[in-house]
């Protein structure tokens, strides 16, 4: 880590900050009038409702050494709000590709294009274009499937996707609704996903 420097002046007080040893060449200043910063650690903070952001050094009044000195202020609200829309949107994302679970065990792919193939496959089934087609999934083939063997594929796939957005449409309402930081940082995405999922899945009729 390079060090940082201070220019004080003859009281000992700063007057310049921060300076690098190119910046005191330069300036041509006189050894007595730098002193280096001594580098502190990051205070603890909420990562999320708190921003840090470095002030002016303080000189240390045991060591009389000039410190790093740290100032956690509070982050805008409406900053916050977006950037959980965001991380809310990569959530539903994630989800919606990452497959699902048929009720026999079989893993179904659900990345955008297996919807794309899923849904294709089920429409020319549908209109009679084929009669039966391979269809593969992580728990192997299912060979010469029919049409009622691909609708509840199909079915389950839609499904999910269907349930990721819309559970993404809850919490993003609960974020909205949210009319501080504190109440901002009372919602975990994760668990509030899981949670809006599980019960849109299980309002569904069997």
């Amino acid at each position: 880590m390079q060090t940082i420097y201070a220019r004080i002046d003859e009281a000992g007080a700063v007057v310049q900050w921060p300076l690098l040893p190119v910046h005191i060449a330069n300036l041509a200043l006189p050894d007595h009038l730098v002193e280096p910063v001594a580098p502190q650690p990051k205070p603890a903070h909420d990562r999320r409702t708190q921003g840090v952001a470095e002030r002016p050094p303080v000189r240390d009044a045991a060591s009389g050494r000039l410190v790093q000195r740290w100032q956690v202020y509070a982050r805008p609200t409406e900053t916050i709000r977006a950037e959980m829309q965001a991380d809310l949107a990569t959530l539903r994302w994630r989800r919606e590709t990452g497959g699902t679970v048929l009720a026999d065990g079989t893993t179904v792919p659900t990345g955008r294009e297996d919807q794309s193939m899923v849904h294709g496959a089920y429409q020319a089934l549908q209109a009679g274009l084929i009669d039966a087609t391979d269809f593969k999934t992580p728990s192997g083939w299912v060979r010469e499937a029919t049409l009622a063997q691909i609708a509840p594929i199909a079915q389950a796939v839609a499904a999910h996707v269907d349930r990721c957005f819309r559970a993404e449409r809850q919490v993003a309402e609960q974020i909205d609704a949210a009319e501080d930081a504190e109440a901002l940082a009372a919602i975990d995405l994760a668990d509030a996903f899981d949670a809006a999922y599980a019960a849109l899945a299980n309002s569904e009729p069997v």
